[in-house]
């Protein structure tokens, strides 16, 4: 769980840095049809004062952090957002699983605004501006990780 974030109150907005580690997707499969949303994974979440509230977090690849251009890992961001909760856990039918992964409750950012690119100068190049085209840049980059991802889902599900 993210104390530290929890500490920090859902009342009102704060300024955050992180890093950049890298992109990625999640799925969602409605009526016979999946949908594809670009995601960022940013490490080190720090507040105004530099203390680290979380080792990580996920976002969805908005338009907002879109417009700072193509991101390489390392880059420093600084964003706004409101500290809320989500349930995290598997939410399904399999006991062994649900044994794995117990539901539970824990804390993230929403709504990243301002969003700022820091320390660097030079203009970066433009991402896609169509989703799948987005997915498919994220994809292409990552292909190693996905591919390893499958074959070991593969190795699973059996």
């Amino acid at each position: 769980m993210r104390d530290n974030l929890q500490a920090m109150g859902a009342e009102q907005r704060h300024t955050f840095t992180a890093t950049f580690e890298r992109t990625g997707y999640k799925t969602k499969d409605v009526r016979y049809a999946t949908y594809y949303q670009p995601t960022l994974l940013v490490n080190d979440v720090t507040d105004e004062q530099g203390k680290v509230l979380t080792d990580h977090l996920w976002f969805n690849y908005t338009l907002g952090f879109q417009k700072l251009g193509h991101l390489e890992k390392g880059d420093r961001l600084q964003f706004d957002g409101r500290i809320t909760t989500y349930t995290k856990g598997y939410q399904g039918w399999d006991a062994e699983l649900s044994a794995e992964h117990p539901i539970e409750t824990d804390y993230k950012i929403e709504r990243p605004t301002k969003i700022k690119l820091l320390g660097v100068g030079e203009e970066r190049p433009p991402l896609p501006k169509d989703n799948w085209d987005l997915v498919q840049q994220i994809m292409d980059e990552n292909g190693a990780f996905y591919r390893a991802r499958a074959a070991q889902e593969g190795k699973y599900r059996k």
